[in-house]
């Protein structure tokens, strides 16, 4: 009678622990997801009034007071490269202090490096954000060769790149910079799903 009734507190003992185990994961859950709707109105925040910010950014170029330093550039472009040896929740460096019209190309060629994981995805659309909000050049050449790599156009693109691209171009429509046509597009790839053609 005594280890029956021992095997019940134990038993009742471990169903407590695993319930409060499971709201502990529900709760990180929730507050993560909190978390990242916040990060994205805060980058949808960033790039609401284009025109007042490259008007501003324009502005603050032409006085000086945003200069094309070519030191400061090419330690930012470094750290950029440098990416994937950094953990993806560390803060991504910071593209709104230089001018950088001439290094729009190299910033970009950054965020495709096949190093990157899917769990930098996050970073990428802070980045983009960030940079599509002052060059316009920067979203019309990174969102095509982004897709490109999600669906595997190019044979040899391996499954962590297509990974990482297909996270960032969601994160990037989250954002309010992909189209949703796009993200269709990568997730009929991901799954194998072809919608059917329309009857005529």
């Amino acid at each position: 009678e005594e280890a029956k009734k021992k095997a019940l507190e134990e038993a009742e003992a471990s169903k407590l622990k695993e319930e409060a185990a499971a709201a502990a994961s529900l709760s990180e859950l929730l507050a993560s997801h909190s978390s990242k709707m916040s990060h994205m109105n805060s980058l949808r925040a960033a790039v609401s009034d284009l025109p007042s910010t490259r008007s501003s950014f324009k502005a603050s170029c032409a006085s000086k007071s945003i200069k094309s330093d070519l030191k400061k550039s090419t330690s930012l472009l470094s750290k950029l490269r440098e990416l994937p040896s950094h953990p993806a929740s560390s803060s991504p460096p910071d593209v709104t202090r230089l001018n950088l019209t001439r290094y729009v190309s190299e910033v970009v060629s950054a965020l495709l490096n096949p190093a990157l994981k899917a769990a930098h995805a996050s970073v990428t659309a802070d980045i983009s954000a960030q940079m599509h909000a002052r060059y316009e050049d920067f979203l019309p050449e990174l969102a095509p060769r982004l897709l490109d790599l999600a669906v595997g156009k190019d044979k040899d693109t391996t499954t962590k790149t297509r990974r990482y691209a297909a996270a960032a171009y969601q994160y990037l429509y989250l954002s309010g910079l992909g189209e949703p046509s796009k993200v269709r597009k990568i997730w009929d790839k991901v799954s194998g799903y072809k919608a059917a053609s329309p009857s005529v």
